[in-house]
């Protein structure tokens, strides 16, 4: 995890992949930025974890699998019986086929189980990190240095 003091001085070495500076006309600083258009490369793939999702949404609830208890080892436990369902049953799962869902890959649910574990986990560090930088927050200055839109819970 990168610190404040890291990801502000990453901020001012920013740089344009083409050289230019700044406040040149057409400058973009992403040189070092992770390139989310990669994912474009999965358009298929992600189109069917998105059809997981949207089944999942219309079965249960809309991001209710966010505050699903033990979330962590439940995820986990989906993404398994996926994988041997996947060697019973096929490529479709017969589950969603019955339930009128139409057919819903088992590698598309294993793919969504395995986001939903890296979803919540990384949410949960973010938590904890949140919580260390205000337990250990000295002053109103200590607590400037918290990222903006970082959620802070102050005690009363």
């Amino acid at each position: 995890m990168t610190s404040i003091a890291e990801a502000a001085k990453n901020m001012l070495t920013e740089k344009d992949p083409h050289g230019k500076k700044p406040n040149e006309g057409g400058a973009k600083l992403d040189a070092n930025k992770i390139d989310v258009g990669l994912l474009f490369d999965f358009s298929r793939a992600l189109m069917e974890v998105a059809r997981v999702s949207t089944m999942g949404a219309k079965k249960y609830s809309r991001a209710g699998w966010l505050t699903v208890p033990d979330g962590v080892n439940r995820y986990t436990a989906a993404f398994g019986r996926h994988i041997f369902k996947e060697q019973i049953e096929g490529e479709y799962d017969l589950e969603s086929l019955e339930a009128g869902f139409g057919g819903i890959r088992h590698d598309a649910q294993i793919a969504w189980n395995a986001l939903a574990r890296i979803e919540l986990r990384l949410r949960e560090k973010e938590q904890q990190r949140r919580e260390t930088v205000f337990m250990n927050a000295t002053s109103i200055a200590d607590l400037a240095n918290i990222a903006p839109g970082s959620a802070v819970r102050i005690p009363r």
